[in-house]
């Protein structure tokens, strides 16, 4: 079954909530059950999507981006040998300006073409 998935669409970014009650989620959840899920990904050659939503309309700074919760879920994933997909997830024009974030997630988590899966080289 797994043969038909290519990327996990924005993982553990729950829809609709804002950064702190995103990071609650994370904080709730250890490194371990992490790895555990991004191992799991890893084994199946499943990639994970790398979305800049969970930033929408925060206006964070590369520095706030680099200790926020969702960069310790990436790198983690990255830790497990993951690729890596984009998506926006954006749903309006004015919901692209995130776009803007992926270079400063990609620098901070130290990714290059070769972290990412075919489809998107």
């Amino acid at each position: 079954m797994h043969d038909l998935i290519t990327s996990i669409a924005h993982p553990f970014l729950p829809v609709a909530k804002n950064i702190e009650y995103k990071n609650r989620i994370f904080n709730a959840i250890s490194d371990a059950q992490f790895t555990e899920c991004f191992d799991a990904a890893y084994q199946a050659g499943i990639a994970i999507e790398i979305n800049p939503a969970h930033y929408f309309g925060a206006k964070c700074t590369p520095e706030q981006i680099a200790n926020d919760g969702y960069m310790r879920v990436l790198s983690i994933a990255k830790k497990c040998g993951c690729k890596f997909s984009l998506g926006s997830d954006a749903h309006s024009l004015e919901q692209l300006d995130a776009i803007e974030l992926i270079p400063v997630i990609l620098e901070k988590l130290d990714l290059t073409d070769r972290d990412f899966i075919d489809l998107v080289k």
